[in-house]
């Protein structure tokens, strides 16, 4: 599934209202030279985000080269879904994402636009960086927002949830990429706080 950036897609596509709110499990490809080093600075780049695990590692195939390691980490996104389409949004380069939205700020908020009747694009502008209910960010933090057409590979997210890292090694040019996986450092809960936020808003 080719997933897009929201802001690319047709306004009308983002004016759907928001049937349902989810916590869900995203896949976001890194390539290096070397082992994982946890000041590395994740940034999106086209393709490299995806809703399995299996598509992440067949687009690490296509784009390997000698001495490429390529690393897939799981990130906590929130996704928005309204007749089989979702937008999903995603922090990266925070350990806990979305742990710098103010639920106090959220709840003012509610008392002014019912959370749980807004529009893709009104889910968009409140969680964008720079509006009242951020508190906090950290200096690397960025928010991607991307758009699906479809629900049905979206992986949902508990507080029993655990996200892992998986790294790729190489047997050889002939042969598919081996991977081993890894407990990530990366936390569900803030994620799980917000879109419980947005549900009952």
């Amino acid at each position: 599934m080719t997933l897009t950036l929201a802001n690319k897609r047709a306004p009308f596509e983002l004016r759907m209202r928001a049937e349902e709110v989810r916590a869900v499990r995203m896949f976001l490809v890194h390539r290096g030279r070397n082992a994982w080093h946890t000041t590395w600075s994740l940034r999106y780049l086209p393709g490299y985000m995806h809703l399995s695990l299996e598509s992440a590692k067949s687009h690490a195939e296509r784009e390997r080269k000698q001495g490429n390691v390529f690393y897939v980490v799981e990130i906590a996104s929130l996704a928005a879904i309204s007749d089989g389409k979702a937008i999903l949004i995603s922090e990266l380069n925070e350990s806990d994402a979305f742990s710098g939205v103010s639920s106090d700020e959220l709840q003012r908020l509610n008392e002014l636009v019912r959370l749980k009747s807004l529009a893709f694009d009104q889910i968009l502008t409140v969680l964008r960086h720079g509006t009242i209910v951020w508190t906090q960010r950290s200096k690397d933090s960025e928010v991607v927002s991307l758009y699906s057409e479809s629900v049905t590979e979206l992986q949902p997210l508990t507080l029993e949830s655990q996200l892992l890292r998986h790294q790729s090694q190489s047997a050889g040019p002939t042969y598919l990429l081996q991977w081993s996986s890894e407990s990530s450092t990366y936390s569900t809960a803030a994620l799980l706080k917000l879109q419980s936020a947005l549900v009952s808003g």
